[in-house]
């Protein structure tokens, strides 16, 4: 069967009748489609997006004296093991044997702990060859 005239209902974008005819399902189709890139692109972008950083510490770390150079990477690599810490670097030495240091307090066997910070500063000032573990703060002179 050969259809002629299409099958969908025209309307006239004018008052009187003349004016070009639309399709309405296919302005339906339309905006549907567009609503979806929209809600798409939307949706790509959240995924996208970084997330947060991992909870890091500044802090002094005092170690026993004769202990191996706290700088070297295989001497940090052995304390973040022992602390159960993501990452430990060295930033700068102090007088005394400390070193400010900077801990991703990041508990590699538990990922998604809620506050990982003081358990992780308790770890690392229980851990061999450290003496003692503060939370560097920068203090104001008024």
């Amino acid at each position: 069967m050969l259809r002629t005239k299409s099958a969908q209902p025209m309307t006239t974008n004018s008052q009187d009748g003349r004016g070009a005819p639309v399709h309405a399902p296919l302005l339906a189709n339309l905006i549907a489609l567009t609503t979806m890139c929209i809600v798409s692109s939307v949706a790509a972008c959240a995924a996208d997006a970084p997330a947060a950083p991992p909870p890091t510490l500044r802090v002094i770390v005092r170690f026993a004296h004769g202990v191996p150079d706290p700088q070297q990477p295989a001497f940090l690599a052995r304390l973040a093991s022992l602390a159960h810490v993501a990452d430990i670097e060295a930033i700068r030495p102090m007088s005394g044997d400390a070193f400010v240091m900077r801990v991703v307090c990041t508990d590699p066997r538990d990922p998604h702990a809620v506050d990982p910070c003081p358990a992780a500063l308790a770890r690392l000032g229980s851990a061999e060859g450290v003496v003692g573990v503060e939370v560097d703060r920068r203090e104001r002179i008024q």
